[in-house]
Order: C-alpha cells, then sequence, then structure tokens
C-alpha cells in the first residue's frame, strides 16, 4: 500500500506563547471532515514498482533528446555571449615571439571595451537542434505537475454542458468522450504534499463521462519514494514530479493491463444528470483531531478567569494613567481653552 502516514508538525507556531506541557494531556477530538473529498487509488507497493519500470520502458531515448538539446542550447547561448567552445578552445601557453609581435603590433586595444567574438555557428546550431530526432513517445506524453495540471484542466472543460441545451444530447458535449490516458504522480517524493493534492479531484472530475465505457477513463498512479529520480533519469531533465500517459502511445495496452483492477477516481456529486434515478446521499466522514488539554479543568479555568480580570484591571489602570498624563500637559481648564479659542 501507498504511504498514509500523516504528517505531523510539532514546531510552535511563532506568535503563539509557548505552553507547559506539563500539565496537560493529549486528547483526541471528533469533528467533521470535508465531505467533497476524493481519495488517492490504493495501489500495492508491488504494482508500483512494475508501472514504474514499464513506464521507464516506454520512455527509451528520451534521456538522450533532451540531453543533446541541452548541450546544443549551451553551445548556442556561448557563441551569442562570445565566449569560445571549450571542445575547440586550443591551449596555447607560449606562442613564437614573432606571431605575439605581429598581434602586439596590430591590436588595438581600447579601455573600457571587451572584445566580443563573433557569433559563428549560431545557425548551424539551430540546424542541429533541429536536426535531434524526436522520440515518438514524446508526442503522446505530458511532463511535469504544471503541464499535467493544464491538460486535465482543459480534458475536464470540455466535458461541460451548454446551459441551453439538454444535458442528453450529443451537441451538448464540445468534445466527445472516451479518451484514457494515465496520470502518475511521484507522491512519495513531492514535498510539500500540497502541490499535488488537485490531482485526485482532476482525474474525478475527467471521469463522470466514462461512467458507463468500461475499459475508459483516467487513472491516477500514485509512484513510490524514489520515483522522481527514476524518471529524471530517464528523461533526461532535472525532476519529474508528474508524467501523464495518452491512450495514442505505443504499448499503452500493455500498461492498461497493469491498470486494469485499480479503481478510478470518482465523485458521485459530480456525476451526468439521469432523468428517474435517485443520487445517493454523501456519508458523514468524521476525523479525529489530535489536540491537548489541562489535565485539572478545574484549576486552568480559575486561572484563565484571574487572568482576564488581571488584563481587565491593567487596561483599567493605563487609561487612568493615560489620562492623568493629559490633564498635566495642558493646565488650563475647559472654559477657559474655549474662552481662548473665541478671543
Amino acid at each position: 500500500m501507498s504511504d498514509k502516514i500523516a504528517r505531523i508538525h510539532t514546531n510552535p507556531s511563532n506568535r503563539a506563547k509557548p505552553k507547559d506541557t506539563a500539565d496537560r494531556k493529549v486528547v483526541y477530538r471528533s469533528v467533521l471532515d470535508n465531505p467533497f473529498r476524493v481519495q488517492w487509488p490504493p495501489v500495492s507497493a508491488n504494482l508500483q514498482n512494475v508501472i514504474l519500470a514499464r513506464i521507464i520502458r516506454m520512455l527509451d531515448g528520451l534521456s538522450n533528446y533532451h540531453l543533446s538539446r541541452e548541450n546544443l542550447s549551451r553551445k548556442r547561448k556561448r557563441s551569442h555571449r562570445g565566449i569560445p567552445d571549450p571542445s575547440q578552445k586550443k591551449q596555447r601557453r607560449d606562442p613564437p615571439q614573432s606571431q605575439a609581435t605581429n598581434e602586439a603590433s596590430t591590436t588595438e586595444i581600447v579601455p573600457g571595451e571587451h572584445a566580443v567574438l563573433p557569433a559563428t555557428g549560431d545557425s548551424e546550431v539551430t540546424a542541429a537542434m533541429d536536426s535531434v530526432a524526436r522520440p515518438p513517445i514524446l508526442q503522446h506524453i505530458t511532463l511535469g505537475i504544471n503541464e499535467v495540471t493544464k491538460l486535465l484542466e482543459k480534458a475536464t472543460q470540455s466535458y461541460r454542458y451548454n446551459g441551453t441545451m439538454a444535458p442528453g444530447s450529443q451537441s451538448a458535449r464540445t468534445e466527445p468522450p472516451g479518451r484514457s490516458r494515465v496520470v502518475l504522480v511521484c507522491r512519495g517524493d513531492v514535498d510539500p504534499p500540497a502541490l499535488i493534492q488537485h490531482f485526485p479531484y482532476l482525474v474525478a472530475a475527467c471521469n463522470p463521462q466514462t461512467a458507463s465505457m468500461p475499459g475508459k477513463g483516467t487513472w491516477l498512479i500514485a509512484l513510490p519514494k524514489g520515483a522522481e529520480y527514476a524518471l529524471a533519469e530517464a528523461a533526461g531533465l532535472r525532476r519529474v514530479s508528474a508524467l501523464a500517459v495518452e491512450d495514442t502511445a505505443p504499448d499503452f495496452s500493455e500498461l492498461l493491463a497493469l491498470i486494469d483492477q485499480i479503481s478510478l477516481p470518482r465523485a458521485s456529486w459530480l456525476a451526468l444528470p439521469a432523468s428517474g434515478r435517485s443520487r445517493p446521499l454523501i456519508s458523514t466522514h468524521i476525523k479525529q483531531l489530535l489536540t491537548t488539554a489541562p489535565k485539572n479543568m478545574k484549576a486552568a479555568k480559575e486561572a484563565r478567569t484571574k487572568g482576564r480580570a488581571a488584563a481587565k484591571e491593567r487596561k483599567k489602570s493605563q487609561a487612568l494613567a493615560k489620562k492623568k498624563m493629559s490633564n498635566t500637559t495642558d493646565p488650563l481648564p475647559k472654559g477657559a481653552r474655549i474662552l481662548c479659542q473665541a478671543s
């Protein structure tokens, strides 16, 4: 099973006063949880590793493509800045005397200016970048948290209905359903987890249209810890935290056979309206909140009452002191001040 251990924060707040934990005890309070929640589909650790190995095989050749383009891009940037290529630069420590004399006589040094080499070879670098063959898998996948999020948002927008048309009409859909895709998220490596907590909801929003289509839908797979580095190395990128694979990808049927038994994330409140069919009510979700409480409630209540009374008395004394100070700075009575202002 995936790692579902709750993250515990033990650091106190910067604004809150530190409390004495000696006279407090640990208690659990039952509170209502958000009913509109979508859980991550449970996937066994063994199946997670098998899916990761299958995805890495599908990304074969992508690392060489990205690394080649990165090297060519660096070479083009060096040519724009006038920095010679380290692979073509010759190490010459002591040039011949005649050559040094000729260079000294023909070279004019202008103070405050730097010699910039011409950007030679820029067209060759651009042509070399265009000549790098794109792997076939690249047009069937989406890499990165932001790009996968945009893909899912676009898919959910295509399922919207026009309010002036009947929900069951075919013309109400902007795009026919039936597309399948697999979204893989490195849940064990992403920190903080808030960066990926929107994926279950987005994937669930893509699945109402495929409820009556067996074998169709959008799957969400949480990968184990260490998958982010493995995917980044296979793709030739610095980091790959999320990956989406379309149903048009090569060998997608083999991947679909592995995830066929995994449940699709669905949200009952997003189901399509159907006439004569009752919608089940969402069960109440109650979660246990870990907190602390005083061991002696009576003593804590008395201390809180005394503290409030002391704070009230302190506030009253401060107000009296402020009023007394204002009277000493203005010795004239109120009537005298009015006469002075009138004159």
